[in-house]
Order: structure tokens, then sequence, then C-alpha cells
């Protein structure tokens, strides 16, 4: 633990990043107490992030859910949504579109995306390695009367290095994540180049994210190159491990794993969360199993 926090980076500004797509699990809660212990550790920032882009997916209860189980778990920020109103009136992504679709054009500048109507079905039918089989990269599908997603083309030969301050990997996108959706058929920007031009603009320096998202990660430093973005390609990333369900699958909000709404409304106090944490780091913790305790633990390092 020692290590991970001398190896934060200074002036450190970090997020909270959740989607209201469905009520917030242990996996979402863990991830939020971790983010905030290790910006309290070094005096950093923390600013509330809803990504709402997938309207079809948001209902107002899980985005009040967010607002609960932040004031449950007793987690401040320091900038953002004060309320589930005032997000909507201010910070919803929906405001920010035009934003997502500059860094897009900007990206369309040099060539390298193209439009693609192939179905999942397709892709999945074609494919040979389980990426992307390249149907369309070639077909110049300009006409945009049929619905169409605009993808970029993950070069054959480039790696792409994380800097995780527990364990930096390289990844190699086009056998990882080849060619990969910037705009949705739905002309809905997709959430890597939203999630990216809303950490650049926030001057966002370190990330915490679980295991399963450390693609996310390589495609959002690659996009951050290619738009000279260097504040953003060289910022720090903290890859925890993720909580898993009975049956050792990942939690998922869609398939209604036990919610933290779930746990609050029955009884349970927020230290099962920090006991989760304290244990994921190998605290010594004392019996309260405050959130206090936690920050007083990783202060004795």
């Amino acid at each position: 633990m020692r290590d991970l926090i001398s190896a934060l980076p200074q002036n450190l500004r970090t997020r909270f990043a959740p989607t209201p797509s469905g009520y917030l699990h242990l996996g979402n809660a863990v991830s939020f107490v971790i983010t905030w212990l290790l910006a309290q550790a070094v005096g950093g920032k923390v600013s509330l992030r809803i990504d709402d882009l997938d309207a079809a997916r948001m209902r107002s209860e899980y985005l009040e859910d967010i607002f609960e189980t932040l004031d449950w778990l007793q987690l401040t920020y320091d900038e953002g949504p004060s309320s589930p109103t005032n997000f909507l009136s201010e910070h919803s992504q929906t405001k920010r579109v035009e934003a997502y679709l500059k860094n897009v054009a900007l990206l369309q500048q040099d060539g390298d995306t193209f439009y693609c109507d192939c179905s999942r079905k397709t892709i999945k039918t074609q494919s040979t390695d389980g990426q992307y089989p390249m149907t369309c990269r070639n077909k110049r599908l300009e006409n945009l009367q049929k619905p169409k997603a605009l993808r970029i083309k993950t070069p054959r030969n480039k790696t792409v290095a994380v800097a995780d301050i527990k364990e930096p990997k390289q990844f190699h996108l086009f056998h990882q994540m080849r060619d990969f959706v910037l705009v949705r058929k739905e002309g809905i920007p997709a959430y890597q180049i939203a999630s990216l031009t809303d950490d650049i603009e926030q001057s966002i320096n370190f990330i915490v994210r679980g295991e399963d998202l450390w693609l996310s990660s390589a495609a959002q430093i690659f996009l951050a190159e290619k738009l000279n973005q260097h504040h953003f390609s060289e910022a720090l990333f903290f890859h925890h491990p993720i909580i898993k369900n009975a049956k050792g699958k990942k939690l998922s909000k869609s398939a209604g794993d036990i919610s933290i709404q779930y746990l609050r409304e029955n009884g349970a106090k927020p230290g099962s969360v920090y006991k989760k944490v304290g244990a994921m780091f190998r605290l010594n913790l004392k019996a309260s199993n405050s959130l206090a305790t936690l920050l007083e633990e990783i202060g004795s390092l």
C-alpha cells in the first residue's frame, strides 16, 4: 500500500464516474471508497461525474441511488452535481454531446475512421478471433441514410502502455479491441470518447477502475495520443481486483446482483464495504471498521 501511495501524482485529480443504468452494487461502492481514500491520502481532489449518455437504460431512481450511496458511504467530493436535480439541469452528459463530437471530428481528419453498418450478429458470425473482422474498413460507407456506427482503425503493430501504479501493462489493441466504436449507430458518442473528453476537460490525472476495464484505459490513452492530449496520455491508473458474486462472476447491475440499496434497506452498515477495502489492501483495521479508520491506517504507512 505504501508503494501505491508514493506513486500517486502530485496535485492529484480523480473522479467517481458511475452510470445510472441500475442500482449500484458492492463493486461500485468498493471502487468509490478506494478512489476517495487514495485521493485523501495525498490531499487530492475528487469530482463526481455521472455517465448518462445511455438514455435508454437511465432511470430517475438509479440516478438518486448514486447520491444516496455516496451519502451512505460518507464519501465527499470537491466538484460535481449536488443533487439529481442539479445534475440534470447543469451536469448531464447530454449537454456535452457537441464537445464529444468535436473530438470525433478531429479524429476523422486523419482518415483513420470509417463507417460500419455491421450488426452484432454479423460481427460474431464473421469473426475468427473474437475481434471486429474489419468488414467495413475499406468500404467507404459515406451515405448516412442508413444508421451506421463510426469506428477508428487500430494499427496492426502499435502497443499502448497503461501506467498503472501497481502493475504497468501494455496492450495491442489490434488483437484485443480492434477498430472500436467512436459513435454508435444511434448517433450517440460511445463511452470511450465521451469519458476521455470529460477526463481531459476536468484535468483528471488519476483513474481508479476495476481490472475488467484495462482495455478501456488502453483505448482512451490511444485516443488521447491521437488528439495530442498528453496530459491524459500520461495519466496514472489503478486497476483494482473486481468483486465477484457467489458464482465467481463479476457483479452486474443489469444481472440484478444484490445492490447497495438492498443492503441499506435491510440494515447493513457501510463498515461492510470498508472491511472489503481493508482486506483488499491487507490493512490492520481496528474494530470500528470506519472510513476514518481506513484513512488513518493508510496515513500511518
